[in-house]
C-alpha cells in the first residue's frame, strides 16, 4: 500500500491538516488508557513533523 503513496506530494490541503489536528486533539482528550494517549500523541507528532516538512 505504501508503494503507491508519494510522500513528497504536496496536493493535500492545509484545511485537511487543520481538520485532522482537531480530530486528533478530540481523540486525545477522550483517551482513557495510557495506550490510547500514547497512540494519539504519536500520531500528533507525525502530523506536526509533516507540517514542518511542508513549510
Amino acid at each position: 500500500m505504501n508503494k503507491n503513496i508519494d510522500k513528497y506530494d504536496n496536493s493535500i490541503s492545509k484545511e485537511f491538516y487543520i481538520e485532522l489536528a482537531n480530530m486528533l486533539e478530540e481523540m486525545y482528550n477522550k483517551s482513557k488508557t495510557f495506550g490510547e494517549i500514547t497512540l494519539v500523541g504519536d500520531l500528533m507528532q507525525v502530523l506536526n513533523n509533516k507540517i514542518k516538512m511542508d513549510e
